[in-house]
């Protein structure tokens, strides 16, 4: 240690004080002893000074040496103290032990050889004391600011609403995030120690496993996994320790159901496009054949004075087709452009009413039921007539849905996503589950031939979806089908209009 080594004498006999003072002297000329002869004065010394020990009598006026170590150690301060005692008395020295004095010695012949090794010991020992309390403080200053790092990774870790947890190589997880353990119906710390694969319900890892993947070939590896309906891109990271070897596996899996929703609605928007074009140059293109081939046909009829049975039936076949053919022309271009028409808030209640009252005579022709769920004075911003299309559609193919009979429900109601559904459910013999992906699809149909042109719910789906609306249909094989139309309520449609 550089510098002087101060030591302060507690010594109430001048004498001893002396002898103490010359012995320490000339044990180590770097000593420096400052004496007082009082308790009091001891105390004050020590507030104002730092001492590298202290040696302290144990008999003092006013107060004790134990009484003193008392205050000394209640202050803070942390210099040894070595008591020194006239009197030999083992009760004293167990006491002066317990209350924290570094040594305790009798004023005996041979104490002033003893002293100087003693004040040597017990600096030694408080300087290694002082390193081990700094180097204590630094290591709780560091573990504190670990923690407070771990609690900050942690509550970021948790933040994230997508999934992430670390598996060892064992596959059990050392480590999992709130959005991990919710869609597992638990809380992180109970996942700790868990199998993943057991999260999964599963008794072995799972098909296509990533984090199996990673442990193989020690790199990054992706899938996409179904859960129930959704759809999650699952990626795995190998974590590697400081020698470069393999310690676990970080996890992260993001929702993308919506996201490939989305793609799909793109890319089928795009199909439907693309159709819709080359729909409207082939209807254009072929109203001119069939205009020629209708009026052949005409002046056959009118100018052909005398026709036989077999000839008349034919030219019948020919008007019969042409108009048929007619009828999909129109259909072709009604999709391939805008409604001619504007868009007006639209009482649903009366649609319905005037919709059914068209085709009235079929529900009595078919032993049909027909209820109507709906409250009054609910309004759609829509075309009138388009929308009025899309439900002859739809009701029409109910009705031949159930050629025994049956129950239809047209239902109308306000959803939360502040528009308007029509429902429209029949209990006929339902669709198959692989023809209602192609639905919605051009010239799709499973009708007879001439029964049906495959255009009707093609044409309903891209009039519904032009106006920012939604259709969507629900199918149980001989249960019966039902249709939603979702359209823009009236007054969220006009409220938009207003603040543009």
């Amino acid at each position: 240690m550089d510098g002087p080594l101060k030591i302060l004498l507690v010594e109430d006999d001048p004498d001893q004080a002396n002898l103490i003072q010359k012995r320490l002297r000339n044990y180590n000329s770097h000593i420096e002893v400052e004496t007082v002869f009082s308790g009091k004065d001891c105390l004050r010394k020590l507030t104002r000074n730092h001492y590298e020990t202290i040696i302290l009598d144990y008999s003092l006026p006013e107060y004790d040496g134990i009484e003193i170590l008392n205050r000394i150690k209640q202050t803070g301060i942390d210099a040894p103290v070595i008591i020194v005692s006239a009197n030999g008395n083992e009760k004293i020295a167990v006491e002066a032990l317990k209350r924290g004095a570094h040594d305790y010695l009798v004023k005996d012949s041979g104490y002033l050889t003893l002293l100087p090794k003693a004040v040597e010991r017990a600096i030694e020992k408080n300087l290694v004391d002082i390193k081990l309390r700094k180097s204590e403080r630094k290591n709780r200053e560091l573990f504190e600011k670990v923690l407070e790092s771990k609690n900050r990774l942690q509550t970021m870790f948790d933040g994230i609403e997508d999934i992430i947890y670390e598996v060892n190589k064992d596959y059990e997880i050392i480590r999992a995030n709130k959005k991990f353990a919710e869609l597992c119906n638990s809380q992180p710390e109970n996942l700790i120690g868990k199998k993943c694969y057991d999260v999964y319900f599963n008794c072995e890892s799972c098909g296509g496993c990533p984090v199996k993947a990673t442990l193989d070939s020690l790199k990054p590896h992706s899938v996409e996994k179904t859960n129930g309906a959704d759809v999650y891109d699952t990626r795995s990271y190998p974590i590697f320790n400081v020698d470069r070897k393999l310690e676990s596996v970080a996890v992260y899996s993001k929702n993308i159901t919506e996201k490939r929703g989305l793609e799909k609605s793109l890319i089928q928007s795009e199909k439907m496009a693309t159709i819709g074009l080359l729909a409207s140059g082939i209807a254009h293109e072929l109203r001119n054949p069939l205009n020629v081939i209708e009026t052949a046909r005409y002046y056959i009829d009118q100018f052909l004075p005398e026709k036989s049975n077999d000839i008349s039936a034919k030219l019948e076949i020919i008007s019969k087709n042409v108009k048929r053919a007619s009828k999909i022309i129109n259909s072709l271009l009604e999709y391939s452009r805008h409604s001619e028409y504007e868009n007006e808030s639209i009482d649903l209640e009366k649609l319905v009413a005037d919709t059914m009252a068209l085709i009235e005579k079929e529900f009595i022709a078919r032993n049909i039921e027909y209820i109507f769920e709906g409250k009054p004075n609910t309004f759609a911003y829509f075309n009138m007539d388009s929308l009025k299309q899309v439900l002859l559609n739809i009701i029409i193919n109910a009705i031949q849905a159930m050629p025994n009979g049956g129950q239809l429900v047209i239902s109308i109601k306000k959803s939360r996503e502040k528009s308007v559904d029509i429902q429209i459910s029949d209990t006929g013999i339902g669709i198959p589950e692989e023809n209602l992906p192609r639905l919605f699809s051009p010239f799709f149909t499973t009708k007879e031939v001439g029964v049906g042109t495959g255009l009707g719910l093609y044409v309903s789906h891209m009039i519904i979806e032009r106006e920012g609306g939604k259709i969507l249909v629900d199918s149980k094989l001989n249960e019966g089908t039902t249709f939603t139309i979702s359209l823009p309520s009236s007054e969220v449609t006009e409220s938009l209009a207003v603040h543009s």
